[in-house]
């Protein structure tokens, strides 16, 4: 029902959430994409990105997580080995 917004806490870091708040109690500090969850449904997934496993986007509610799509035309970086 509400629209996922940015907003800052009160020590100015950014955070994601609705601003049909508080019927609406979503929020997270990832970025949300507009993107179904393949396993639970859930309507939203968050961008995240760390050094181990670089880009993904993870479910908030079952947190599964998926591969970034590449934009046509973009190749993949070779992975390092471990």
């Amino acid at each position: 029902e509400g629209v996922i917004v940015e907003r800052k806490t009160r020590k100015g870091k950014i955070f994601f959430g609705c601003n049909k708040y508080p019927a609406c109690t979503f929020a997270s500090w990832d970025p949300p994409v507009a993107r179904k969850c393949e396993k639970c449904g859930y309507p939203i997934l968050t961008s995240k990105e760390t050094k181990r496993k670089g880009a993904y986007l993870r479910c908030p509610s079952c947190r599964e997580e998926f591969p970034v799509p590449l934009a046509e035309g973009e190749v993949a970086a070779p992975q390092a080995a471990v």
